[in-house]
């Protein structure tokens, strides 16, 4: 075969290779403009991002007010969707505001306890590196502070009103936000089987039967993982922090609402999720006594045996089908590039990456 028939043959290979090279050349030398249009796509389209996720996570129940409540009064199909969409979005909105009614105020309390107790705190901090005999003395960081403040009160000051501005500019873009993501909300769930049918139409008629077939399965496994992972991951972290919180109000502990809360939240990150809200917590009660925070530390120690053992396994179930070890690879290496949000989404999508290598892998070994 001669150079010019395999230039005739692989062209299109070739155009596409080069045209791959020409925008990753592309994206290096103009990165720092790619990125920027990037950032600020992404905040323009953070609304439609925040209601695409929770209406995906709040399908299930706006198909359940729909089956059990709305079908059974109204008969018009689009208007059993727009009326289910309704009452899920005000079901949210009642969550949450009993949320801000009951937790918040009490959340508010712990956090100003907590900022009146810390002078008491350094003293007796002090008083007991005093006792050691260390010659550093924490009373003197704190005096170069005060002194720092006072030498620097005009700037504080115009920093102060600066921050109050920047304040409220973001409170008005997250009530903003916050409407839009409403809208949105409910235009998704309403819409959501005519959106999933218009999907469906534009793979099938841009790729072949097979392709099409497969990217639909794909979408499904992928849909369920996701869905699974976080709704599971949200009930057990609510029922982690609702246990932590009954517990320590039983016992008496400072602080219970505001360690509830921590360990709700950052439970919702698997294996490292425990100790990222343990560690806190249990800096936050020695500032009242180191007994509570040895007897917190006996505490999340029994609760996270609970929940792995029990809870856990018994909510999530076998929805990932990830062993362990590929599970802290995954949070390690997504929360590594990624910080946060790559610890939280990390799981699932490594799931999503492992299923997928598991259908490759079968799909040769049948070949053979």
């Amino acid at each position: 075969m001669n150079l010019r028939t395999w230039l005739n043959e692989n062209s299109r290979v070739i155009l596409i290779a080069g045209l791959i090279l020409i925008s990753i050349y592309s994206l290096y030398s103009y990165l720092d403009v790619v990125l920027t249009f990037l950032q600020t796509i992404l905040s323009v389209l953070m609304p439609f991002i925040v209601a695409f996720f929770v209406a995906f996570l709040l399908a299930p129940l706006k198909e359940w007010i729909k089956k059990q409540l709305v079908s059974k009064a109204i008969k018009d199909p689009s208007l059993q969707n727009v009326i289910s969409a309704l009452l899920t979005i005000i079901m949210l909105f009642l969550i949450l505001t009993l949320f801000f009614l009951f937790v918040i105020p009490q959340l508010i309390t712990s956090i100003t306890t907590l900022i009146n107790n810390l002078p008491t705190f350094f003293e007796q901090l002090n008083s007991w590196v005093s006792n050691l005999n260390v010659e550093y003395d924490i009373s003197q960081l704190l005096n170069q502070a005060l002194q720092w403040v006072e030498s620097n009160f005009e700037i504080l000051l115009t920093s102060s009103y600066n921050i109050l501005g920047s304040l409220w500019t973001t409170v008005v873009e997250l009530v903003w936000g916050f409407i839009l993501v409403l809208i949105f909300m409910m235009i998704l769930l309403s819409d959501r089987q005519q959106l999933s049918l218009s999907i469906k139409k534009l793979l099938y008629s841009v790729f072949n039967l097979k392709i099409a077939d497969e990217l639909t399965s794909f979408t499904k496994m992928t849909s369920s993982i996701f869905r699974s992972y976080f709704i599971g991951q949200a009930l057990d972290s609510l029922l982690l922090g609702a246990i932590i919180f009954v517990v320590l109000l039983i016992l008496g502990f400072p602080y219970a609402v505001l360690i509830g809360v921590i360990i709700m939240f950052t439970n919702m990150i698997p294996f490292f999720g425990p100790f990222m809200g343990a560690i806190p917590s249990i800096l936050i009660l020695l500032t009242v006594d180191y007994n509570y925070a040895i007897q917190f530390a006996i505490i999340i120690l029994i609760a996270q045996q609970i929940d792995g053992n029990i809870l856990s396994p018994y909510i999530l179930g076998d929805s990932l089908q990830l062993p362990s070890f590929m599970i802290m690879f995954s949070i390690t290496i997504f929360g590594g590039l990624f910080g946060l949000v790559g610890m939280i989404f990390g799981v699932p999508t490594f799931a999503v990456m492992y299923r997928l290598f598991v259908r490759f892998v079968n799909y040769r070994l049948e070949k053979l």
